[in-house]
Order: C-alpha cells, then structure tokens, then sequence
C-alpha cells in the first residue's frame, strides 16, 4: 500500500511539473510571437540602428521568425520589406522559397528583385531555377548580375549556356 502511494506522488508530481513546463512553454511562445512581430515592424522604422537590431535579433531567433518575415514581405513599408528580405537571407532557409518567388513576381522595385534574386540563391534550393534563369532577361543590369550570382550559387549547370550568351550579347 505504502509502494503504490509513493508511486502515486511521484507520477502526481510528474503530471503537475510537466502541466507547469506546459503552461510555461505556451507563455513563452506567446511571449516570443509577440517579440517576433514587433521585431519585424521595427525593420520599417526610420531609425537606422532601429532597423539594425531588430534584424540582428530576428536572425538570432531563426526559423522560428521565417512566417513574421515572409508576412513583411507583403507590408507597405519598403523598409520593412527590404529588412525582411536581408534577414530571410541570413537564415538561408528553403521554406522561404515560394514566398519569395511569388514575391519576387509581385514587385515593382528592381532593389528589392535583386535582393530577392540574391536570397533565393543562399537557399540553395533548385526550385528557383526557373524564376532566377528567367530574370536574366531582366532590362535592369542590377536584376541581371543578381541573377548570374545567384544561379553559381545554386551551381546550375542548365544555367551555362544563358549565362555565356548573355555574356557575349554584352560585348
């Protein structure tokens, strides 16, 4: 009786500390989604060091700021659309690779494109081939070098031939 008592405190006080890390863990998530999203509207601010920090964190906290950052991408605010692009690209995740291909097809900013084109590359994932290969035919020579740089970092070999003639059209 006394053994089946004893378990029955420890599993009791196993329940109620794993209900506590539960409860904890919840609140620091909420916490974080918080932290998260006000990170990211901080990369609109005019405040340069503003900007500076708040991506700096956002890279630190990592994928789990990769859905807050790809939201940023649809923002208003040049800015913050810009920082988010910077910051996707520190985190070189290939989670954000449709988000940035959609993205990259919505802008009208040839800065933003380019950087957009750059990130897409650090992913490393194949699946921008297309997109990047076509850029190339961009009017903008920023887009354009941003397109071949990206395309050696994706080590596309389909991309040679493109790249060659384009290098010659420009002689």
């Amino acid at each position: 009786m006394i053994k089946k008592a004893g378990v029955c405190v420890i599993l009791c006080s196993i329940a109620f500390f794993f209900s506590g890390c539960a409860a904890r863990n919840s609140f620091l998530i909420h916490k974080n989604r918080s932290k998260i999203k006000s990170l990211t509207e901080r990369l609109g601010s005019g405040d340069f060091l503003a900007r500076y920090s708040a991506g700096k964190e956002l890279k630190d906290i990592g994928k789990p700021a990769i859905p807050y950052l790809v939201e940023s991408l649809k923002s208003r605010k040049s800015k913050e659309r810009m920082g988010a692009i910077i910051v996707l690209g520190e985190i070189k995740d290939s989670e954000v690779v449709p988000a940035l291909i959609q993205a990259f097809k919505e802008s009208k900013h040839s800065k933003e494109k380019s950087a957009m084109i750059l990130v897409l590359g650090k992913t490393g994932d194949r699946r921008a081939s297309s997109v990047i290969l076509e850029a190339l035919d961009d009017p903008s020579a920023t887009i354009q070098a941003s397109s071949a740089t990206a395309l050696g970092m994706l080590k596309d070999k389909e991309a040679i031939p493109k790249l060659v003639a384009l290098y010659r059209k420009g002689d």
